[in-house]
């Protein structure tokens, strides 16, 4: 007795999407992923890669497509800082486990036009 998901339903599911994403040339607005609600396109690349420079120090480095800078904070984001260790040890492993893994989809906006040196 098991209570996963079926491997024979997945694969029938996963067809469907090859059918309408590689034949039917669907958008990603066009497929319906929970029943009726359709998937947004609005995703713009951003990641967020905290870089330890030192005991302490770190520079978190946030970008979207292409390598734009785009930092959430308004510190430098060519220099080390505390603030930096702080969200790598303790901000985003709580972020991960008690928020995205339980579904949560909100996150800060991010400076899309920041235009500050980087180095």
């Amino acid at each position: 007795m098991s209570y996963g998901a079926s491997l024979a339903d997945l694969f029938r599911r996963a067809a469907g999407y090859v059918d309408k994403i590689l034949i039917r040339a669907a958008k990603p607005a066009d497929l319906s992923v929970l029943g009726k609600t359709a998937v947004g396109g609005g995703y713009d690349g951003y990641a967020s890669c905290p870089l330890t420079t030192a005991f302490g120090k770190a520079i978190l480095a946030e970008f979207i497509y292409g390598g734009k800078v785009t930092p959430t904070l308004p510190l430098n984001p060519a220099k080390e800082h505390w603030v930096g260790w702080w969200i790598k040890v303790t901000g985003l492993p709580l972020m991960y486990w008690n928020y995205m893994l339980k579904g949560h989809v909100w996150f800060p906006k991010h400076n899309t036009a920041f235009k500050g040196d980087v180095v």
